[in-house]
């Protein structure tokens, strides 16, 4: 199962593929349903998929961190982007711009839906704390969670116990947290040399 909030809205879904794409900085975002379908589809990727843009210039830029404890593993992979950086609330509405944050959290556990759900609302705090620590301003002159195009997936093999919650003090929402945080903070310090 997989969990995603993506271009073409949240979803909560079995998915085979995840895909994701490289744009140009000056790409324009106005239908990126549309540039990821076509790309999918030239690649003989079929739904059920989803899929990422990334400005990022190569591919050692993507960042990848890998926790295990009893039977768990969580790997978060990361597209890290800050020329976008925002702070919730005082951003303002704005067309999307590149310069985002990718999150794919991969998780070897069995996952319920709610747990999936909050699986990548802790992603997203993660990051956010590892943006916090960095001390990252955003465009309003305040300390930036992320970026306004931020994208948190979320995906589990099925395996093991099935588990009900994923909050930060259970084993999977401990692992996942430290992966993430610490690919995002990895992503950050090239962002910022």
């Amino acid at each position: 199962a997989v969990f995603c909030e993506w271009p073409l809205g949240a979803t909560l879904a079995e998915a085979q593929e995840i895909l994701s794409i490289r744009v140009p900085r000056n790409f324009d975002c106005s239908d990126p349903g549309r540039l990821l379908k076509e790309r999918a589809k030239a690649l003989g990727i079929e739904a059920p998929f989803l899929g990422l843009m990334t400005a990022i210039p190569s591919l050692e830029r993507v960042k990848v961190s890998t926790e295990r404890e009893g039977g768990l593993v969580a790997t978060a992979i990361a597209t890290v982007g800050i020329s976008n950086a925002s702070t919730p609330g005082f951003a303002g509405v704005h067309d999307c711009r590149p310069g985002t944050v990718n999150l794919v959290v991969l998780l070897d556990a069995h996952l319920e839906k709610g747990a999936m759900v909050r699986a990548a609302t802790l992603a997203a705090e993660a990051k956010a704390l590892a943006f916090f620590q960095a001390g990252i301003i955003g465009k309003e002159g305040l300390p930036a969670t992320g970026t306004s195009t931020d994208v948190e997936v979320v995906g589990c093999t099925g395996r093991g116990p099935s588990l009900c919650y994923a909050g930060p003090v259970t084993q999977v929402g401990h692992l996942l947290a430290k992966a993430v945080y610490r690919a995002v903070s990895e992503g950050l310090k090239e962002e910022t040399k």
